[in-house]
């Protein structure tokens, strides 16, 4: 398992690396337009600064300002970075029915995300998680917690230190952001319970702060809402191709003048988060999950408003999408 998860990180460094150098060719271009009937955006965290006026300003790759949006040059070096984010994120996950499956004798759970056997997730620098053993369903296991050890067996023993079941990330470890993943800190988490043990791959990367897009109105936003059709299947995963919008995770806002740029190296629907639908879509609808029980997909013949919570792994920022079925 170690050589896979080495596999991982060198094939995911070709992405970082593209991403965060500072010699990388720049592709300036205009926040997409989506109709109005098609999407509407609410806020939970709104801009203080009023936008700039300068249509021309430009911003350095891998910056979002809230009147520009700067994409990466794709080069024949680039590496799919969702394919490689869901490889790494939970190994053999697959879509079965209306819960979660896998092969895991039991998951470990933090901040509303949960994961299974072998499973890599991006942990932000001076960060703690204080993990819990759960079921397949994610609900706690009485009393695993007593019982349960936590260990870092491999990799960077120094930046990654586990205290019980909380493990801390050093913030002088070396992150996703500020280098490629194959320089990133990582370790190995080995978790034993009931004399089964499973284990856990970290990676370091700076704290995400937001989570969220820049409209057409110059003003961030972290809510969505979305009309779909009824008895459509709506891929969950695929925010950017949905929503009709850039959705990022930024780890960093820098302000200048009456603009504010949020800096990122990661979409949220690359960023490993859990994906939680509400009562509403559970009862009505038909929901489809990968092995570590984020939402896959979701489909109703039921008109109405269905909610999904977006919950990042490290810091739990977090992104709702409201489907408007009709």
């Amino acid at each position: 398992m170690r050589k896979k998860f080495m596999a991982v990180l060198l094939c995911s460094a070709l992405v970082f690396g593209t991403l965060t150098s500072a010699t990388a060719a720049e592709n300036t271009v205009s926040d997409s337009t989506v109709s109005e009937s098609a999407i509407e955006a609410g806020s939970t965290e709104e801009a203080t600064e009023e936008a700039s006026t300068e249509e021309n300003t430009e911003i350095s790759e891998n910056e979002v300002s809230e009147n520009e949006v700067s994409e990466n040059e794709v080069s024949e070096n680039d590496v799919d970075v969702e394919a490689v984010v869901e490889d790494a994120t939970a190994s053999g996950n697959s879509a079965s029915g209306n819960g979660a499956s896998g092969n895991s004798a039991f998951y470990i759970s933090a901040k509303n995300c949960k994961w299974g056997d072998k499973a890599t997730f991006i942990m932000g620098e001076g960060t703690k998680l204080k993990f819990k053993i759960v079921d397949a369903e994610g609900k706690k296991i009485k009393g695993a917690d007593k019982t349960a050890t936590f260990a870092i067996t491999s990799g960077d023993t120094t930046d990654f230190t586990v205290n019980k079941s909380t493990v801390a990330l050093s913030k002088n470890a070396q992150s996703l952001g500020e280098v490629g993943l194959d320089q990133a800190s990582n370790a190995v988490l080995s978790v034993t319970y009931n004399n089964v043990t499973e284990q856990f791959m970290l990676v370091a990367g700076q704290k995400i702060k937001s989570v969220g897009f820049i409209p057409n109105s110059r003003s961030f936003k972290s809510a969505a809402t979305v009309t779909v059709s009824l008895n459509s299947t709506v891929d969950l995963q695929k925010l950017n191709e949905l929503t009709g919008r850039k959705i990022f995770a930024a780890y960093k806002i820098t302000k200048g003048g009456f603009m504010r740029t949020f800096h990122y190296y990661a979409y949220l629907e690359e960023f490993t988060h859990s994906t939680t639908p509400n009562k509403k879509a559970v009862k009505n609808g038909n929901i489809k999950y990968d092995s570590n029980g984020n939402a896959l997909t979701f489909s109703t013949s039921t008109p109405g408003v269905y909610a999904f919570t977006y919950r990042t792994s490290d810091t739990g920022k977090t992104f709702t999408l409201k489907l408007k079925v009709k």
